[in-house]
């Protein structure tokens, strides 16, 4: 399971030396969680490879029917890894969950100022308001059922309490799971896009049912 520690969302919102095994309660949710998050992971690829040869029949040039069709034949190759490497980062958040704190810190972690977003280039904003648009949406949508795992997860977990709770299944750690493992796509901003919004439509549109079961 640790050989996703690489990923630097995990790395950076965990505390040094703080790996601990997963408590007993929560190593069935985990493989619950984990195999229908991949379910649901392969029912977004699917919608994906769907839209790229609907975007590769419409496209007004050859050199736009070639982009989306390159997209596509990238995507198809990796998927399986990409796959893999979700599964793997949701498996990790389980065994070193982040802390999602109740200062205004995370708050703002998780929402950057508009200074920061100055910096960032345009195709990695246009991603990131994406992301932070979905995060959002499934954290409104899913609010009693997230509040609800977060109090079991922290009642489980050793180190986590009131104000420094836990919760392995809270939407922004699914979604910096997904991105990371989208890195590996040398695929555009448009294709990129697609696949976000595939990912929202078919696996955090659908987080309820694992939340439910969850908890």
């Amino acid at each position: 399971m640790n050989k996703q520690s690489g990923i630097h969302y995990i790395r950076e919102h965990r505390e040094a030396g703080s790996s601990r095994p997963v408590p007993a309660e929560v190593s069935r949710i985990r493989d619950t969680v984990v195999a229908g998050l991949g379910d649901l992971l392969q029912g977004a690829f699917d919608a994906v490879d769907d839209s790229l040869f609907e975007l590769a029949n419409n496209a007004r040039s050859n050199n736009e029917q070639n982009r989306y069709f390159e997209a596509m034949r990238e995507i198809r190759i990796k998927r399986k890894g990409v796959e893999r490497h979700f599964q793997d980062a949701v498996a990790q958040y389980f065994s070193n969950p982040p802390r999602s704190g109740h200062s205004d810190d995370a708050q703002q972690a998780a929402s950057p100022s508009a200074d920061s977003l100055a910096l960032v280039g345009d195709d990695d904003l246009e991603e990131q308001v994406a992301l932070n648009a979905m995060i959002a949406k499934a954290k409104a949508h899913f609010q009693g059922p997230l509040l609800q795992l977060q109090a079991r997860f922290s009642a489980v977990y050793p180190d986590a309490s009131d104000e420094s709770p836990v919760n392995p299944m809270s939407p922004e750690h699914l979604c910096h799971a997904f991105t990371e493992a989208i890195q590996a796509l040398e695929i555009q901003i448009r294709e990129r896009l697609i696949l976000l919004k595939q990912f929202d439509r078919y696996v955090v549109s659908n987080l309820g049912m694992l939340l439910d079961e969850a908890n």
